[in-house]
């Protein structure tokens, strides 16, 4: 019955030997690798995650990762302190919140408690920087506002606003990540 299809279970037995089926998986690579149309430029751009291309992604701090330019002690930094927005219940809401149910299963005064510690901790990271560094961090990190824009209430606007909030977003996640030992 070797090399012939078996009727009761409908699978066929691999005669080739070790050899033919390394052949055969190279060129089934080879034949793959023509059909990719993501060329390394695209993906020196960032705009793909292995063979997911990232559409319409206008978080700039998602853009900026996917590029590289923010290091890892920055991604913890920015990663920290949404944290402390989300435990505090001052992330980015989608919709209206009408009515906080405290969640968790667990005691509502721990809860409580919880939430007021992540405040504190909010209160003493922001006061690590000036008022203008905050607001145009939090305006990039917690509400996910165009990098030119928030840039921009610095100075001008266009390019130098969206470097300019990249600088600003670099530096305070650097001071956030040394002072908070990240």
């Amino acid at each position: 019955m070797k090399g012939q299809t078996m009727k009761r279970g409908k699978k066929r037995i691999d005669t080739r030997g070790p050899l033919q089926k390394l052949i055969d998986r190279e060129a089934v690579a080879n034949d793959q690798s023509i059909l990719s149309v993501i060329t390394p430029e695209m993906r020196a751009k960032g705009t793909y995650e292995g063979e997911r291309r990232i559409v319409n992604n206008h978080d700039p701090v998602q853009r900026w990762i996917a590029s590289g330019k923010l290091t890892e002690s920055q991604q913890y930094a920015i990663g920290y302190v949404r944290r402390l927005w989300e435990i505090a219940g001052l992330e980015r809401s989608v919709t209206a919140n009408y009515g906080n149910v405290a969640s968790g299963g667990g005691c509502a005064e721990r809860r409580a408690a919880i939430e007021i510690d992540a405040r504190e901790d909010l209160h003493r990271i922001q006061d690590y920087v000036p008022a203008q560094y905050w607001s145009v961090w939090e305006l990039v990190c917690r509400f996910g506002e165009p990098a030119g824009v928030a840039g921009s209430t610095m100075g001008a606007g266009g390019k130098s606003a969206q470097a300019r909030s990249h600088t600003i977003v670099c530096f305070v996640a650097d001071i956030v990540a040394m002072k908070e030992r990240l």
